[in-house]
Formats: C-alpha cells, sequence, structure tokens
C-alpha cells in the first residue's frame, strides 16, 4: 500500500535543502520510518485508524454484495426453478453483477481518497518534527519507509 511517498518524497527533499553538503564533510543522513511513527505515536494512530476502518467497512460491504450474488447464482442453477421466473432471476443476477462491479469501483475510489487524506494529515504532523530534527542534528538527507502498512 503506498501511503504517503508524493508527500513525504518531498518532506525529504525539503530536508535534504535544509543543510547543503560541505566539500570536506561526510554527509550526514537519518532515517524515518512512518511505520513507526503510527505504530508508537497516538496522534498518527488515531489519524491511520481512520484508514483501517474505512478499508473494513468497504471489505464488508463488498463481501455482503458477493454473497447475495452468489445466493442468486445457486438460485438460477436450481433444477427446481420455475422456468417463467428463471428470465426474471437471471435479469435480478445481472443488474446484481452491475451493482457489484459499480460498488467495487466506487470503494476503491473512496479507499483511495481516505488514503491520501489520511496521508496528508500523517505528513503535516510528521513534517514539522522532521524538519526540525533535521536543522538541530544537521543533516543533509532524512530518508523515509514511505509507506503504512
Amino acid at each position: 500500500m503506498r501511503l504517503l511517498a508524493p508527500s513525504l518524497a518531498a518532506l525529504c527533499l525539503s530536508a535534504t535543502l535544509v543543510a547543503p553538503l560541505k566539500a570536506q564533510e561526510a554527509p550526514r543522513f537519518a532515517f524515518f520510518s512512518i511505520n513507526q511513527l503510527v505504530h508508537t505515536s497516538k496522534k498518527a494512530g488515531a489519524i491511520f485508524s481512520e484508514l483501517e476502518i474505512t478499508g473494513k467497512n468497504l471489505q464488508e460491504k463488498l463481501q455482503a454484495k458477493g454473497q447475495e450474488l452468489q445466493a442468486l447464482q445457486q438460485q438460477l442453477n436450481s433444477p427446481s426453478l420455475d422456468p417463467d421466473k428463471k428470465e426474471a432471476l437471471a435479469k435480478k443476477l445481472r443488474d446484481a453483477e452491475y451493482e457489484a462491479k459499480k460498488m467495487q469501483e466506487d470503494s476503491q475510489l473512496e479507499y483511495q481518497r481516505v488514503e491520501k487524506k489520511v496521508g496528508g494529515d500523517i505528513t503535516k504532523l510528521a513534517a514539522p518534527i522532521v524538519e526540525q530534527l533535521a536543522k538541530e542534528q544537521k543533516l543533509q538527507i532524512v530518508l523515509s519507509d514511505q509507506a503504512v502498512q
């Protein structure tokens, strides 16, 4: 899951620009872990929980729709199904399949929207701290794992 790549890339670039590398000096760098921040910071964890909850809710809705499709398919395959009702049930199944596909696309877009929002919120939380630390420690480069798992 790519969560914070663009925003943290900008953060790393700004931290790199904070202290230009001197000719005779060895580069000073640090590694910043978004995962560590999310797992140890209550604020970052609370922000990230929004993404986890959204993902879980969307997954549950998709699973329910999948079960509905499976039940309709089983009814359609039933040998005891009245031939007159078979056409109506087949149409209902096609409509439900279309709804499921649309639901999946909408869910993916919603998840990506929340993922972007959460990434931005976590970056807003971390960026000033990382930049201040880079200045205090005279770091030329700050590397990041750029993803939350």
